[in-house]
């Protein structure tokens, strides 16, 4: 997972040479996701963006998405 100033990428492998982004999250569909860093370094998300657990595939996450109600 790569997170820009405009989009959240969903990557293939965190590890391997040949990674490819498996899609892409504009964050103006994303509720406003609040990134702080852990006392050990880890970085933690909040809001839109939660890391639910990290397992030998790569980290678990869950979007919550912004309602499009008029």
């Amino acid at each position: 997972m790569v997170l820009t100033t405009t989009t959240l990428n969903i990557l293939t492998s965190r590890r391997n040479q040949i990674t490819k982004t498996i899609d892409v999250f504009d964050l103006r569909s994303i509720k406003p996701i609040n990134k702080s860093v852990s006392k050990d370094g880890d970085e933690v998300y909040k809001g839109g963006l939660e890391v639910m657990g990290m397992f030998d595939e790569g980290k678990c996450i869950k979007l919550s998405f912004r309602s499009e109600r008029a």
